[in-house]
């Protein structure tokens, strides 16, 4: 069975990464390698490549995030293409 992921959750979720992307911030600059968000029935983990840093924009990240719910409704793990420093 599959775990039910709020649709609201998974937005807030997406906007706490790198210590929250909401307006005005647009990306994560390049300085973490690993970030978490997390909101009530939503989390998502960004882990770069060893040697890199999470380095995505906001909306290159949030079109990656509803790819990834479209494909795989309930609970996945998704490689989102870019969005590090170096590598994929």
């Amino acid at each position: 069975p599959h775990s039910v992921v709020s649709l609201f959750d998974q937005q807030i979720a997406e906007l706490k990464i790198c210590n929250g992307i909401a307006a005005p911030i647009t990306d994560c600059p390049g300085t973490e390698a690993v970030t978490t968000g997390v909101s009530r029935t939503a989390m998502w983990t960004l882990t770069a490549p060893q040697g890199a840093t999470i380095n995505v924009f906001k909306g290159s990240w949030e079109q990656c995030c509803n790819a990834a719910r479209a494909t795989c409704p309930g609970t996945f793990t998704a490689t989102c293409i870019g969005g590090v420093t170096s590598g994929e």
